[in-house]
C-alpha cells in the first residue's frame, strides 16, 4: 500500500467518514503512512502478511479495537494516535518496534501488554492515555530502549512491570496514581523529570545506575523509601544534581537490596515500606528482602 502525505490524498477521502471496517486481506505487506488517517473506521483485521504499519496509519481514526498480529515488525509513528474509541489493543510476540507517538492520548486505553519480542518503544508512546491503569513487558532477553515520556500524564496508571533489561528510565511524569516503581537492572541513568510530580512513594534502584539528572524526582512529595541495590557507597558514587540531592534528603534509604527472584515484580507497595530507617534495609523490616 503506498503512503499518503494525508487524509486529501486518501484514495477514498470522499467517503472516509463513513467508512467502519477496514480489512487488510493476505499479501498486503504494508498499511500507508495516512491510509485512514480521520477515517470514520471503527474496525480494522490486519492480515499475517503485513510487516509495517505506517505512520498516522489509522491516527484520529474511530477504531475500537485492534490486534497486531506477529508478521508486523514497526508500528510506525503516531499509527494510532489520538483514536479516542480505542479501548483494547492486543500486541502479539513478534512485534519489535513501535515508534513515537504510536498511542498517544488514546484516551479510552486502560491497560497494555507488550510482548517479550519488543526491542524498542518510542517517545511518547502512551503519553496522554490518562484512563491507563496498567502497562506489562513480557520478560524476554534483549535489552529495551524506552523512549522518553513514554507514560507522562498517565494520571491513573497505577501498575508498571518493565522489561527485565533497559537502557535508562524517563517516563512517568504526572503519574498521580502510581505507588512504585522497579527499575531493571542494567538501567545506567535515571533522566530529568523521570518521575517529577508524580504519586511515587517507593522505588528499586539498580546498581547500574552511574546518573541521576535534573529535576527526576521533583515535586515528589509521597516518596519515602529508596531500595538500591548497591552499597551505601555505590550511592555516594552515583552522579546527583544539586535538586535530585535535596528532593531525597528526607527519603528513607535502603541499601544491598535484593529483588525477587521472579523479577520483574509489580510496583512496589508503599504500604509495605518501613517507617524509618530498619538494620537491615528490608521493606517492612523483614528477613527475605522481598516486598509484600
Amino acid at each position: 500500500m503506498p503512503d499518503f502525505s494525508g487524509p486529501a490524498e486518501q484514495p477514498w477521502s470522499d467517503e472516509s467518514g463513513e467508512i467502519r471496517k477496514v480489512v487488510i486481506e493476505n499479501g498486503v505487506t504494508s498499511i500507508g503512512a495516512c491510509a485512514f488517517y480521520n477515517c470514520g473506521v471503527l474496525g480494522a483485521e490486519i492480515s499475517s502478511s503485513v510487516t509495517a504499519i505506517g505512520n498516522s496509519a489509522f491516527r484520529g481514526s474511530g477504531v475500537v479495537t485492534v490486534t497486531i498480529p506477529s508478521s508486523v515488525k514497526t508500528i510506525g509513528e503516531s499509527a494510532f494516535r489520538e483514536c479516542g474509541n480505542l479501548s483494547s489493543v492486543t500486541v502479539s510476540e513478534g512485534v519489535e518496534k513501535i515508534e513515537q507517538n504510536a498511542f498517544r492520548a488514546c484516551r479510552s486505553l486502560t491497560s497494555i501488554a507488550l510482548p517479550a519480542s519488543i526491542g524498542e518503544v518510542g517517545a511518547g508512546t502512551f503519553f496522554d492515555c490518562d484512563k491507563m491503569t496498567n502497562a506489562t513487558f513480557a520478560p524476554g532477553s534483549k535489552q529495551v530502549k524506552l523512549g522518553n515520556d513514554m507514560f507522562a500524564r498517565c494520571y491513573y496508571l497505577m501498575n508498571v512491570t518493565l522489561p527485565r533489561s533497559i537502557d535508562r528510565i524517563r517516563m512517568f511524569q504526572n503519574c498521580l496514581m502510581l505507588a512504585g516503581v522497579e527499575i531493571p537492572q542494567g538501567a545506567e541513568s535515571i533522566g530529568g523529570l523521570a518521575f517529577a510530580s508524580s504519586g511515587v512513594a517507593a522505588v528499586v534502584i539498580p546498581d547500574s545506575i552511574t546518573t541521576i539528572e535534573t529535576a527526576a524526582f521533583s515535586s515528589c512529595s509521597m516518596l519515602k523509601d529508596v531500595y538500591f541495590t548497591g552499597s551505601e557507597a555505590q550511592w555516594n558514587s552515583i552522579g546527583k544534581s544539586a535538586d535530585v540531592v535535596a528532593a531525597l534528603s528526607n527519603v528513607t534509604m535502603h541499601y544491598n537490596y535484593t529483588p525477587p527472584v521472579s523479577s520483574p515484580s509489580p510496583s512496589p507497595s508503599p504500604t509495605s515500606s518501613p517507617g524509618g530507617g530498619d538494620d537491615n534495609n528490608n521493606p517492612g523490616g523483614d528477613n527475605d528482602n522481598t516486598p509484600r
